[in-house]
């Protein structure tokens, strides 16, 4: 996904810069409630790494950890392949501190490590909404000597998100032939929004994806008026979109009350859009614009 080749790049940037890091890393941002993702301890451009310990924080609430190594008391996280196993020092999920504690120290005969490596793993899942930065309170990387070897440190945080963005759309007041703008806005608590369509139907017919380029004619004999409607469908970046007892619906919307000579009137009570086929991902463009043109003819 782009955030990840973002994330990616900025990484490598990074490491360039700076020399020794010690930084945590993960396949992806942006978790749902339920979702299982391991995040990694990464020790990258060593020289003559010997012991390792840090300390990590983490949110209770939002995350729990699976234990690496059930046969044994307490919670533990995976080693990685930066030393050998001679000396474990800590490895355990501290519950009353909400912190990972993992400490490992190699003993001779063994060579120290030069290179990049991951120190350790961890086996998160995503309890409730929210952000979870997972940072380090404390990180030593030392010698065969015990002398410290100068690093930096990278953190990510994750987000938690499984609720649909709301989003509402209003019309403004038009001339029967001048072209106007539809406003709408959309909200998404966490992840933030990814795309957006817009969408018109006469009546209770079918609704029709809006584009740049279209302009819907009225339509009816003289005298004639009937209801037109419009909706925005939003995606957030995680994915979700509004559902209601199960089926897929857009947001809540307005729409004018239109004739062969113009436009009647405008009405803007939040109405739930339903009916669109929102299965069909390559409709949604993504845009940054607040405002969708819309022209109607006669």
């Amino acid at each position: 996904m782009g955030v990840l080749m973002v994330l990616s790049l900025s990484w490598l940037i990074s490491l360039a810069q700076s020399g020794t890091v010690v930084g945590v890393s993960s396949p992806e941002m942006y978790l749902a409630v339920g979702e299982e993702i391991t995040v990694t301890v990464q020790i990258t451009d060593v020289a003559g790494l010997y012991a390792a310990e840090f300390l990590m924080p983490f949110p209770s609430d939002l995350v729990t950890i699976t234990d690496a190594d059930p046969g044994m008391p307490g919670v533990q996280i995976t080693p990685g392949h930066c030393l050998a196993l001679d000396f474990v020092a800590a490895n355990e999920v501290d519950a009353g501190t909400d912190e990972i504690r993992y400490g490992i120290l190699q003993l001779a005969p063994s060579q120290p490590f030069t290179g990049s490596c991951s120190l350790a793993y961890t086996r998160f899942t995503a309890l409730n909404e929210g952000h979870v930065p997972l940072m380090f309170n404390e990180v030593q990387i030392t010698t065969q000597q015990g002398e410290p070897l100068d690093h930096v440190t990278r953190e990510i945080t994750l987000t938690i998100d499984s609720t649909a963005p709301t989003s509402v759309v209003t019309v403004p007041a038009v001339s029967r032939f001048a072209p106007t703008s539809l406003a709408w806005t959309a909200v998404d608590a966490w992840s933030g929004i990814e795309a957006v369509s817009m969408w018109y139907r006469f009546e209770v017919g079918d609704w029709v994806n809006l584009t740049d380029d279209d302009q819907p004619a009225v339509g009816g004999g003289a005298g004639h008026t009937r209801l037109m409607g419009f909706c925005v469908r939003v995606l957030s970046i995680l994915g979700n979109v509004l559902t209601v007892d199960g089926e897929v619906y857009s947001s809540l919307g307005a729409g004018y009350e239109v004739s062969k000579n113009g436009i009647v009137g405008t009405y803007n009570s939040a109405f739930i859009c339903d009916g669109v086929d929102w299965r069909d991902m390559s409709r949604f463009y993504v845009t940054k614009e607040p405002f969708h043109p819309f022209k109607i003819n006669r």
